[in-house]
This record gives C-alpha cells, sequence and structure tokens, in this order.
C-alpha cells in the first residue's frame, strides 16, 4: 500500500480586514493508493487575526420596487408573506397583516433529499465539500410536486432543479455469494472490509429466533432486519470487547444455516440544474466576495474546500445495497428449495429488479416455491 503524502504547510497569508481571518495552504504530493491512507486532510487552514485596516464599506443594495430582506437581498413583492422563507432569513415573513397563503395552500411537502442536495459540489482534488452553493429551499412562489413511487409520498422541487423524477432501478449485475461456514461470512463481509475500506454497514443482521421447525403452514421463512447495523456496535467498543461480542454472535446464531450475501447498486432517482437564474446562498456569495482581488492560494484553496471545484449540472442519485440474509437449511431441505430458489424469488436473478414488498417473477421460476419463501421478520 502506498499512503497519502501531503506537503509543510505555506506561511500564512496576509490578514483580512473584513473577517479577520488569515489563511495558508499546502498540496498532495503523492495520493493514497492500493488500500493505502487516503488524502482525508484539510488542504487549507485558518486563523484569527488582528490588522489595522479598514474594511470597505459595501454601497447599500437598491432594490428598487422589490423587497429588500434584513440581509441586503432583494426578491419580488408577491413572494412576501407567502409562508416559504424565500429572504432565507425570514425577513419576508415578519409583517404580514393578513394570514399568509401558501403557494401548496393547507399542504406540508417536504423537500426531499434528493432535491436538497441537488448540484452539491465536486472536489477534484479528493475531498468532500461542506457546503453547497445552490439555496435548495427556495421556490420562487411555485408549489411544483414530484411524487416518488417507492414511498408514494409527494415531494416539493426546489426552483433551482430544473427537472426531477424519481425511479428506482437495480443493477442488473447483482453479485451473491453464500457462505455455510459462519465464521467465514463474518471474515468475508465484516473483517476484510473493516481492514481494506473502513466503511460500516457492510452487515444489516440481526440474530432473531430460529424458525419454528413444526410450522404448520410448512413455509420457509429467512431472518431479516434493514434497521439494526450489528458493525455499529462492534465499532464503538473496544477491540477485545469486539472479539467478545463476534464469539457471542457466533454462537448465538444457529449451526444449521446458510448465510446469502447479496450486493449491488440502485438507482433512485435523477435530476437537472436550471441553466440560469438560479438562486445562491448567502454564505456562498458572502464567501466570493470577501475572496481577495489578488489570488491567495490559502484563501482560494479554503473555498474550494467548502464548495468543491466543480458543481453537478445534473446526476443520478442512488447507492449500494447489500444485506445478508440467514436461511434454514432444514425447512429449505424439507420442502425442497436450493439457495438458488432463493436468489431468484427474491429478484436476484438477470433482468429483474429488486422486489420490495410482494415476489415478483419475471422470469422462468417455480411460483409454487417462492409461494413458500417469506421472511421471518420485516422492519
Amino acid at each position: 500500500p502506498i499512503d497519502c503524502k501531503l506537503s509543510s504547510w505555506s506561511a500564512w497569508g496576509p490578514c483580512d480586514p473584513c473577517t479577520n481571518q488569515r489563511f495558508r495552504s499546502r498540496r498532495i504530493e503523492r495520493f493514497g493508493q492500493f488500500g493505502g491512507k487516503a488524502c482525508l486532510e484539510a488542504l487549507g487552514d485558518t486563523q484569527t487575526c488582528k490588522t489595522s485596516k479598514a474594511c470597505p464599506e459595501e454601497p447599500e443594495p437598491d432594490c428598487g420596487a422589490d423587497f429588500q430582506c434584513s440581509s441586503g437581498r432583494c426578491i419580488k413583492r408577491r413572494l412576501v408573506c407567502n409562508v416559504d422563507n424565500d429572504c432565507g432569513d425570514y425577513s419576508d415573513e415578519d409583517d404580514c397583516e393578513s394570514d399568509p397563503r401558501s403557494p401548496c395552500r393547507n399542504h406540508d411537502i417536504d423537500v426531499s433529499e434528493v432535491g436538497r442536495t441537488a448540484g452539491h459540489g465536486i472536489n477534484v482534488l479528493g475531498m468532500q465539500p461542506m457546503a453547497s452553493p445552490f439555496d435548495n429551499d427556495f421556490f420562487n412562489g411555485l408549489c411544483e410536486r414530484v411524487r416518488d413511487g417507492n414511498t408514494r409520498t409527494y415531494y416539493r422541487k426546489p426552483w433551482n432543479v430544473a427537472t426531477l423524477t424519481y425511479n428506482t432501478k437495480a443493477d442488473k449485475t447483482f453479485s451473491s455469494v453464500y457462505y455455510h461456514d459462519r465464521v467465514k461470512m463474518l471474515r468475508e463481509v465484516y473483517i476484510d472490509k473493516q481492514k481494506y475500506f473502513n466503511v460500516d454497514a457492510s452487515l444489516k443482521y440481526t440474530p432473531t429466533d430460529g424458525s419454528n421447525k413444526n410450522d404448520s403452514e410448512g413455509k420457509f421463512k429467512y431472518d431479516y432486519r434493514k434497521n439494526y447495523t450489528f458493525i455499529s456496535i462492534l465499532q464503538s467498543y473496544t477491540e477485545r470487547v469486539r472479539l467478545i461480542l463476534l464469539k457471542s454472535f457466533l454462537i448465538f446464531i444457529k449451526q444449521n444455516q446458510t448465510f446469502l450475501h447479496v450486493k449491488g447498486q440502485i438507482q433512485l432517482g435523477r435530476f437537472q440544474i436550471r441553466s440560469r437564474d438560479v438562486r445562491l446562498t448567502d454564505s456562498f456569495l458572502d464567501d466570493l466576495k470577501f475572496l481577495p482581488a489578488e489570488y491567495d492560494k490559502g484563501e482560494y484553496f479554503k473555498f474550494l474546500e467548502d464548495y468543491g471545484t466543480h458543481y453537478a449540472v445534473s446526476g443520478t442519485v442512488g447507492g449500494k445495497y447489500e444485506l445478508v440474509y440467514v436461511l434454514d437449511n432444514y425447512v429449505m431441505s424439507r420442502l425442497g428449495i436450493s439457495v438458488e430458489d432463493v436468489k431468484k424469488c427474491l429478484g436476484y436473478h438477470l433482468d429483474a429488479n429488486i422486489a420490495y414488498e410482494n415476489i415478483q417473477a419475471n422470469f422462468n421460476v417455480d411460483r409454487d416455491k417462492c409461494e413458500h419463501i417469506h421472511a421471518k421478520d420485516k422492519c
């Protein structure tokens, strides 16, 4: 493995009279590779300072016929007293003589996470931007709704987002591995990921009571929980306590089980940012305004670390899908069901999407077998 290597800090820059801060920076000399330490430390640094220079006075904003917010921002008068925080500081909702009329009437419609984070910055230097330049809580007096078919919930589309669609698609190249050895399963799913990737939420499984072998319905049931993370507990303890927990976990689960580990990618939706007339945050505009006219590496690096070097004009939002299904070998054998049957019935098959609630067999599968497969415990 090759670890990240950073240069020494540069000298401190001049003291900014408006912010009473000065900056310094450093650069990446070598990126982390092949499992080595990644470059996650900041490239910019800030320090408070004092200076005899005076901060230049800002000219008073002239909004003309428009409404002037307390922050100095100008908005259209039609946006005043409409419940929405169009100014960003609620000063447009302070002096309303009558009850404000919301663009969405009496409906309380939230902004989805996809809409709220649309256009978030991208940093080609490798760090994750801490802030977004886009004010995606601004709606320009409109109430455009978008329906999420998965949750059957309507969300409000921000003004900055030109198009927002929800369309859940699963990657057709799901990978699945099954283990008969629980120790090997834990090592492959948990320990190796901790060693090489240092990620959590790899093992989403809670040990529950075993399937009732005298089940009168003759149903095969698998244990599955999606709101409990075994690793999140392990990471909060010392190494010695982790080993004790792992040992207890191995003793607790049944011997006669197969573990089906499924991984894939899921697309949740798509967005596209407006090409013009976008609404930017006050903090972004202030930070942009305070950048020195003459290039100072420390200050400009700090700005790029905060907001990124680029922003996403359009994109697909999704994530990783990873679960461990715990299968009862005794019941599977009694019903004549194999691991491959379970994979097909759950939807982990070529050209098949994930089945969220009801099993949908769009391919050549024995429906009688699928009817015997049920989750023992869904959350």
